[in-house]
């Protein structure tokens, strides 16, 4: 379950670290950014979030995901600082540089999990929210599988590839380009007037 605090305030807000991140990454092909919705995976922890954002831009549609943690995290590449009036200062960092990210990523495609479900505090109750992206790994549910360990990941082609203890991970950015991306089992979204977007895939070795 991911807790969205809805009285909270985000200087600057999430939308504005990314209108500064994005073009400074290979996969953007410019022009100004605009959210179309997010999905998040829930941390067995309780201590980082994480959210992947399904934006805009010229006529392109983008993956970009994000972590949220408390305080910084050693090697993770950081997008950067936000003051969030509930919870204090937060680090977002890119989320395929985070080990929590890539082991709830691939969890969830290989044992065909989905979003976590989304809860909003008001301040005087908690109400659950509707998704506005909902995705689906092809995984089995229910399948054991070991510990997922982030070894490392790099920009290639077809997206950011993580490197992990289990199968290597791809997640797409450009929506569009990595259409053809191929793996062993992927995560597929959907959103407003899209049925099936492959979002990432998992190569088994």
């Amino acid at each position: 379950m991911a807790l969205l605090h809805g009285t909270a305030e985000l200087v600057p807000s999430k939308r504005e670290l990314l209108a500064e991140w994005m073009p400074q990454q290979p996969w953007f092909h410019g022009g100004e950014i605009k959210p179309l919705g997010s999905f998040r995976f829930d941390d067995p922890d309780g201590e980082v979030g994480m959210e992947s954002i399904i934006l805009t831009a010229d006529g392109h549609t983008y993956q970009a995901a994000m972590t949220y943690r408390a305080a910084p995290l050693d090697g993770g590449r950081l997008i950067g600082t936000m003051d969030h009036s509930v919870l204090g200062p937060r680090w977002a960092y890119d989320a395929t540089s985070d080990p929590v990210f890539a082991a709830a990523l691939g969890t969830t495609i290989l044992t065909g999990g989905t979003q976590a479900p989304l809860v909003r505090d008001t301040g005087t109750e908690t109400v659950a929210v509707d998704p506005v992206v909902t995705v689906q790994g092809s995984g089995v549910p229910g399948a054991e599988i070991e510990t997922i360990e982030l070894l490392g990941s790099e920009v290639t082609d077809e997206g950011t590839l993580m490197e992990t203890s289990g199968p290597n991970l791809v997640l797409i950015h450009d929506l569009e380009g990595g259409a053809k991306t191929m793996g062993d089992h992927r995560l597929t979204g959907q959103w407003d007037g899209v049925q099936s977007a492959l979002l990432a895939v998992a190569r088994l070795r």
